[in-house]
């Protein structure tokens, strides 16, 4: 997990040769590209924190300009917010029940499913403006569809 990672990292010291090459290189940690459709990971804010706290600089990189884009400074995504049952987020509803998640009003894509641990546990590409997720097992998962993540619990 993302967290268990962050937790074993040991405290940052920068190398004072380094090459940075002009920036595109800088010494830390990369944890996530920034464009979500192309990345698993899901590093939360609290993550990011236990990292920075032991000195480390976090970035995302945007892998299709490296090279010619320098990394950025990365903070983490925000918890999503409670999401048991069926919730409805501007068009979006969940619906959630059974080992299974139900998901309709989304954008044309994949909708990803995280466990409680960051790892990637599905992903569905959409039909019609709908995504179902089948024979999930009971526990938390992050509900990630664009730029917007959604907490919801599968019993």
């Amino acid at each position: 997990s993302m967290t268990n990672f962050m937790n074993s990292l040991p405290a940052f010291v920068a190398d004072p040769d380094w090459d940075d090459w002009f920036g595109y290189n800088p010494q830390g940690l990369i944890v996530t590209e920034v464009d979500r459709t192309h990345e698993s990971n899901y590093p939360l804010k609290g993550d990011v924190k236990i990292a920075t706290d032991k000195g480390w600089p976090v970035f995302a990189i945007n892998v299709d300009e490296q090279g010619e884009e320098q990394p950025s400074k990365f903070e983490g995504y925000d918890a999503p917010g409670s999401g048991v049952g069926e919730i409805a987020s501007q068009s979006l509803k969940i619906a959630v029940g059974n080992g299974s998640c139900s998901v309709s009003g989304v954008a044309a894509g994949v909708v990803k499913l995280y466990s409680s641990q960051g790892q990637l546990a599905a992903s569905a590409a959409t039909t019609n403006g709908c995504a179902n997720f089948n024979g999930l097992d009971a526990g938390i998962y992050l509900l990630v569809e664009g730029n917007d993540a959604h907490k919801i619990v599968v019993k």
